[in-house]
This record gives C-alpha cells, structure tokens and sequence, in this order.
C-alpha cells in the first residue's frame, strides 16, 4: 500500500513479491502460481495490468486490499502475535481472542456516494478493493480490482455468541453489504483503524475514494 502510493498514476509498473502473511494482492494478481516460475515467465514476456487502489484521505495514504474499522481492525492487529502458527490460522486465532475482549460500542453513519446507508451502533464496518482479506477470508465475493468500485459492509453491534457463529458477522442475515466511489464513515467515538493487515491507529471519521486504474502491475503474457 505504501508502494502504491507512492507509485500511483505514475505509469511505473509493480512486481508483486509474496512475503506477507496473507499475501492476497499476489494471489489477487498471480493467482496461487509459485513465485520462482513466474518470475522465469515474466523474463519470457509480460503485459502490464491496470488495477485499481482506494485511498483514505485522512491519512493521504493509498490501499491494495482494504481498510477496517473496529472489531476487525483489532482482529488484523492482535494477528500479529499469532505469526508464528502463520496464515489464515493466525486470524482464526486472533479473532477468537479479539472477539472475546472487545467490547467499544460506538455508533456510525455511512454515508456510500452522498448517500446515508447505515446510522446506527456497529461491531465494524470494512471497506475492499479485493474479495478476500484477513487471511483469505471471503469477505466480499463480489468485489474486482478493476471495476471502478470500492465494496463494503456494516456488521451491526451483536452478542460475543452471535459474532462467533456467523463468522465475525460475515454470514449473519442483518449486516449492510453494497459498493460504491466514495465512502464515508462518521463515529461517535474513535476506533482502531487497520489498512492492509497494518494498524494505523484510531480515528472518528474516515473517509475513503476508489481510484480507478491508477497502479499498473507486471503480469507474465499468455
């Protein structure tokens, strides 16, 4: 992410290198090919890929994945003392650990392209350029890093018991889902912020805006 701001709409390609503990955006872009052969394809020929980044203007910073805030966000930060057991089972982890120990009850309104979508108490809201986060979880099946568009969803406030069973909310019936340009998310009180697995700190307002086709990544041609 930090690349990709410093990068953005300058026409220079990126290689993906996987070293994270998810490494989504490789897979997002490479897909589960191994590293060493496609770096051997790339010196055989290449094209370069357009995608898109989102940015959050409080922070003047650019993301590849995402951006979470609340439950989730703490969930990306407490993942770091469980490294050592790697991957997706490192979120497992830490969110059975997070959801047990949280407890912020704040209230939030979403605001997707002017437009007020949610106004109420939340667990956390996510925002996603890509379909999986959080150690391939599937939180937004539906989202492209070419289309233009920044996915969301809103997990309302809910019991301990309920996170758990639906999977952080993911699968419950009543969280908000859509996508949209431009987002907005105003608090009553101020909650952790992760962008890309980082945290970043807390913050009450957060505002966020898709930047279409603004990173060019190298991809193997054919």
């Amino acid at each position: 992410g930090l690349v990709a701001t410093a990068l953005k709409n300058t026409g220079i390609p990126v290689l993906v290198i996987p070293m994270g503990r998810g490494n989504t955006f490789y897979k997002v872009n490479y897909h589960d090919e191994d590293p060493i052969i496609m770096i051997k394809r790339l010196m055989n020929g290449y094209i370069i890929k357009s995608v898109d980044l989102g940015i959050i203007h409080e922070l003047n910073r650019c993301f590849v994945l995402g951006v979470s805030v609340g439950l989730m966000a703490e969930v990306a930060r407490a993942a770091g003392h469980f490294k050592f057991i790697g991957g997706r089972r490192a979120y497992i982890m830490s969110a059975l650990e997070r959801i047990l120990l949280y407890s912020s009850k704040v209230r939030g309104t979403l605001k997707v392209d002017n437009s007020v979508i949610y106004n109420d108490y939340l667990t956390y809201s996510s925002f996603g350029i890509t379909p999986v986060r959080a150690g391939n979880v599937l939180l937004f099946p539906g989202a492209s890093i070419t289309d233009g568009l920044i996915d969301f969803i809103v997990v309302p406030y809910m019991s301990k018991i309920r996170l758990i069973r639906s999977k952080m909310g993911i699968t419950d019936p009543y969280v908000i889902r859509g996508r949209g340009h431009t987002l907005s998310l105003n608090l009553s009180g101020k909650l952790p912020v992760e962008v890309d697995g980082d945290f970043v700190g807390f913050l009450d307002n957060i505002n966020v805006s898709s930047l279409p086709s603004s990173l060019n990544i190298l991809v193997p041609s054919g």
